[in-house]
């Protein structure tokens, strides 16, 4: 089962820039903070994205285990692109629910209220270097992230079929960036 890959995307994402990246911090962006030629990029294939999030991530931090998602959402699809910089052995992962366990209830930094799981009621199932410059991933399933030895900068768009709030499948994003999946 794969749930993310390394992607190479062949216009520059052009970042946002933030102060203080000494210290923990998750910033939210709009499609208007990035590079137009990349937007224009990804309307090319149907794709697009109204914001994102930026998470600086001091090293050695492990997220806990969690689905992409605010919980009473209505969405039931979280496919996303990161951009990553200054990554230096992180790993992400994903797993599946063990039978009979279920999700528990937590706030993150920004203040929303999360679905996550404990580690001991999942299994894993799937690991990605998080070391790429750019990643397509299924944020939908269980998954974490844990940062290495480094300060890691991360820009994560959440990604919609163009000019709508539908958010793409991760069977129609393989499918959308075929031609850029490295690994």
């Amino acid at each position: 089962m794969i749930l993310g890959y390394q992607i190479k995307i062949p216009v520059e994402f052009k970042p946002p820039r933030y102060d203080n990246l000494s210290t923990w911090i998750t910033n939210k962006f709009s499609c208007d903070d990035v590079n137009p030629e990349l937007v224009s990029w990804l309307n090319d294939r149907g794709v697009s994205f109204k914001d994102g999030l930026f998470f600086n991530v001091p090293p050695g931090m492990k997220h806990n285990l969690h689905i992409d998602m605010k919980y009473g959402s209505h969405y039931t699809d979280c496919v996303k692109i990161n951009f990553i910089y200054n990554s230096n052995n992180a790993v992400m992962k994903w797993y599946k629910l063990n039978e009979g366990k279920g999700p528990t209830l937590h706030k993150n930094s920004r203040g929303d209220t999360i679905i996550g799981f404990k580690p001991e009621d999942c299994h894993e199932v799937f690991e990605l270097s998080g070391d790429y410059e750019s990643i397509i991933f299924n944020g939908q399933e269980i998954h974490t992230m844990i940062n290495g030895d480094t300060m890691r900068q991360c820009y994560s768009l959440f990604l919609l079929k163009s000019n709508t709030d539908v958010r793409v499948t991760w069977d129609e994003a393989q499918y959308i960036f075929k031609d850029c999946i490295i690994k």
